[in-house]
C-alpha cells in the first residue's frame, strides 16, 4: 500500500516545503491533528533555540507526545543532547523514551 509523505525543511530560508521553527514550534499541536502515521522532527535544537525557555519547549513537546498517542502516531525525534543545559537531558527522557 502506497502513502504520500508530507515532509518540511525546519529552516528560516524562504522555500516550497521550508517553515520557520518558530512557526513549526507554535504549530506542534496542529500537526498532532492531522492525519499521519509518523511525526518525525529532526534537529530538533533549532526549535529549543527559538522557545522563549525551557519550560515552554518542554510542554509543546509534552503535548505533542499526548496528542500523538491519543491519534496513535509515532512521534519520533531527534535531538543533539549538547545542546541542552544541564538537568534539561534528564528531564527529557524521563518523558520520552531515549533511543541511542
Amino acid at each position: 500500500m502506497k502513502k504520500d509523505l508530507k515532509s518540511f525543511w525546519i529552516s528560516n530560508t524562504i522555500c516550497k516545503h521550508c517553515i520557520p521553527p518558530r512557526t513549526l514550534l507554535e504549530s506542534l499541536e496542529e500537526l498532532a491533528e492531522e492525519e499521519l502515521e509518523v511525526i518525525l522532527i529532526e534537529n530538533l535544537e533549532a526549535l529549543y533555540l527559538v522557545a522563549k525557555d525551557f519550560k515552554s519547549f518542554y510542554l509543546k513537546l509534552t503535548k505533542l507526545r499526548d496528542l500523538s498517542i491519543q491519534k496513535k502516531h509515532y512521534l519520533v525525534l531527534s535531538v543533539n543532547k549538547d545542546i541542552l543545559e544541564n538537568g534539561e537531558w534528564d528531564i527529557l527522557t524521563s518523558e520520552f523514551k531515549y533511543i541511542p
